[in-house]
């Protein structure tokens, strides 16, 4: 079994060092994720957003600890997230981010019901 505990402190002490580091706010806020505690992991996502807006890890993880809370309001959020993604202007590298860190997950029952969401944020392909 892993144990996430020294993983946790290196990227907390990482954030602490440089806490406009995108991918290490990812990274902290995806480590409560991994571990099913999802409402831990909302404002470090949040800040990673922010800070990383295109990062399709990012959007993924936060879109996952929403949809996990289970209220519409944070349902509607979590499709918000990935309408922004897929909105005017679509970057399809982006999206392809997305599903790939989707089905990565899916092994681990992380994201249940975003790919379909996502094939159909995709569809038509521009290719």
């Amino acid at each position: 079994m892993r144990k996430p505990e020294p993983a946790l402190e290196a990227f907390e002490k990482a954030a602490e060092a440089d806490p406009n580091d995108g991918h290490t706010r990812r990274n902290l806020g995806g480590m409560p994720v991994m571990s099913e505690r999802y409402g831990e992991a909302d404002a470090d996502l949040r800040k990673a957003l922010a800070l990383v807006p295109d990062d399709p890890q990012t959007i993924f993880g936060l879109a996952t600890a929403l949809e996990s809370i289970g209220t519409d309001a944070a349902d509607q959020e979590a499709d918000d997230l990935y309408g922004k993604a897929s909105g005017k202007g679509t970057n399809y590298s982006v999206l392809a981010g997305l599903l790939n860190t989707c089905v990565e997950c899916q092994s681990r029952k992380l994201g249940s019901g975003m790919y379909s969401r996502l094939c159909g944020m995709i569809s038509p392909a521009p290719w």
